[in-house]
């Protein structure tokens, strides 16, 4: 006879396979936390389980990393400023005048002839004309008084390479002024604005002949030059333009007004500066650029707190820096007439074709625009300017055998050119030289035996 399991049989054996799964669920559990114990994922030993981690501040001096320190000049022209300067005696020192070109005067007015009809005359009379010049008063004190004076330029120039001792100076053609200086000129004479009190635009007679001149000849250079004839300081020229007073053969009583803008501007100024000694410069008209190449250490010795964390020497690899700045001191441009007035924004990019310099091509910006100060290089020396390069010493450390990233950095004004004025920084040999700041993460372990 055959006999059939009780329920208590059936339970127990329905129960066996769970406990089963149980007991194998548990033990892998037990296999999971032993592993977490022996390696821990925030572990730089992989050994080892930390016992503190922190985050650790290294600067180390040019002298210790520092390659490749030069200064290059002539990026850009005074043309491409867009707001010549006019100086005297600034800083005791610099003299600037300002050039300009204009557009062909107007060979045809358009008028009413006695039917009422409107007509283009090609006959037309100039009756007067004047020079306008339009200084820029913005950020001036009011009661600021500016003597100008103008007078006719006869001589061709070109606007891309004018200096004070050269019309002409690309290559090819070179061609001195008849007088240094952008000269001679045949003289309009002199205006006086007092900022506060009188408008912005100083008037300068034309004469006769030379708005027929002007008017007649396409090969006439049809340009003038505004000086500052006192106080010691600089001015920018918003505007230049000229005002015509144009009489109708075909409507006699009336007078049409035209203004003729101008074509080309630029500036030229004496003395320009000498090539920096071993310090870093930026900007100027034509701007300058400074390079700086960096030879990142692969292991450095301190400071004691990384050397008792860690050891030393310690490798310094991309996975344990966090941060990596380059650290410049700004010092007093010299000379001082060529201290900034304004705010300055600089930029700084890699440089990737270093045999090329100094018309290497650059890589893209690493600050996008960092500003600072103008007191900072003047009144105020010795003020920071940190410059973030994480990316780019990560890609130092990273690098394989032959393969070469970019080292070398150029500090250069984020506009070039932008103003007459440029920036300098201390250099290798200076108390504020450049230094490599890094922040690494480390930590101390203990190693199971």
């Amino acid at each position: 006879m055959t006999r059939t399991p009780d329920s208590r049989t059936r339970a127990a054996a329905r129960s066996t396979p769970a406990r089963v799964a149980v007991t194998l669920f548990v033990a892998g559990l037990v296999g999971v936390f032993a592993a977490c114990e022996e390696q821990s994922p925030t572990s730089i030993d992989p050994d080892g389980v930390p016992l503190e981690v922190r985050t650790v501040e290294i600067e180390i001096p040019w002298s210790e990393f520092g390659g490749r320190f030069e200064s290059f000049g002539g990026f850009g022209s005074p043309s491409l400023i867009g707001a010549p300067v006019v100086a005297r005696s600034l800083g005791g020192l610099v003299d600037a005048r300002s050039l300009v070109q204009f557009d062909t005067l107007p060979t045809g007015v358009a008028v009413r002839d006695s039917a009422g009809v409107l007509v283009t005359d090609t006959l037309i009379t100039f009756r007067s004309g004047q020079l306008i010049v339009v200084a820029d008063t913005v950020g001036v004190d009011s009661l600021t008084e500016w003597t100008f004076a103008a007078g006719v330029l006869e001589q061709t120039w070109d606007p891309r390479t004018a200096t004070w001792e050269a019309s002409v100076d690309s290559v090819g053609e070179q061609a001195a002024w008849d007088e240094p200086g952008a000269g001679p000129v045949r003289p309009l004479g002199e205006a006086t604005a007092v900022v506060g009190e009188s408008e912005d635009s100083l008037r300068f007679d034309l004469d006769l002949q030379t708005i027929a001149e002007w008017a007649d000849s396409t090969d006439s250079p049809r340009s003038a030059r505004v000086d500052l004839v006192a106080g010691a300081e600089r001015v920018r020229i918003r505007n230049v333009s000229l005002r015509l007073e144009i009489g109708s053969s075909v409507a006699p009583d009336t007078t049409v007004f035209r203004t003729v803008r101008s074509l080309r501007e630029t500036f030229v100024y004496t003395p320009e500066p000498d090539a920096p000694d071993a310090v870093a410069r930026a900007g100027g008209a034509p701007s300058w650029r400074t390079v700086l190449g960096l030879d990142i250490p692969d292991q450095v010795n301190g400071p004691a707190e990384l050397c008792e964390l860690a050891g030393c020497p310690f490798t310094l690899t991309s996975g344990s820096l966090s941060r990596a700045s380059l650290v410049l001191r700004s010092r007093a441009s010299s000379p001082a007439a060529f201290q900034p007035v304004d705010s300055v924004v600089l930029d700084v990019r890699p440089v990737l074709a270093p045999d090329a310099l100094p018309k290497s091509p650059l890589g893209n910006s690493i600050v996008g625009q960092a500003s600072l100060g103008p007191d900072a290089f003047g009144e105020s020396p010795g003020e920071p300017f940190e410059i973030p390069i994480t990316d780019f010493v990560r890609a130092i450390l990273d690098a394989e055998e032959g393969e070469n990233p970019p080292a070398d950095l150029a500090l250069l004004s984020l506009v070039e050119p932008l103003d007459l004025a440029f920036v300098e920084f201390d250099g290798p040999g200076d108390a504020g030289a450049p230094v490599l700041r890094l922040l690494v993460t480390v930590s101390d372990s203990v190693t199971y035996r």
